[in-house]
């Protein structure tokens, strides 16, 4: 999982996802990058926070591995964001890298509550948007 969030007062609309990992081929011994399936690949507008969920099923290549695999094949994590400025009708790009360091297991993000001021205007603690909460296994 990945969260990401607009900073800019900018709207964003037609925000895509792509997240392709990065890691060496233990019996060629080259590096090799897979893309990721996601939950959603795509939303019409980023509103406040978007969590990028790769899910861990079968089909994944990542499927049952172990911090200890990732560190094995220097598992690295490419994410690409792309997006329309509704403002300016400017297309943009993000992107961003984690390694197998960056990896936390057994966590959760915080679930970030926006907050109405007395103007009732919306108000978004982005400072909180790497929080995380750990979770016990499930039995």
């Amino acid at each position: 999982m990945f969260r990401i969030t607009n900073p800019k007062r900018n709207e964003l609309i037609e925000a895509e996802a792509q997240v392709i990992v990065s890691m060496i081929n233990q019996e060629t011994g080259q590096r090799i990058f897979r893309p990721l399936e996601l939950e959603l690949t795509r939303i019409s507008f980023l509103a406040l926070t978007w969590t990028i969920v790769h899910p861990l099923n079968p089909e994944s290549p990542l499927y049952q591995f172990s911090l200890e695999d990732f560190k094995k094949v220097d598992a690295e994590f490419l994410i690409f964001i792309k997006a329309i400025d509704d403002t300016y009708e400017q297309k943009i790009h993000s992107r961003h890298s984690y390694t197998f360091l960056d990896i936390i297991d057994g966590a959760k993000f915080v679930p970030l509550v926006p907050q109405a001021n007395a103007a009732g205007k919306i108000i978004l603690n982005v400072h909180k948007i790497s929080d995380f909460e750990y979770v016990s296994p499930n039995p």
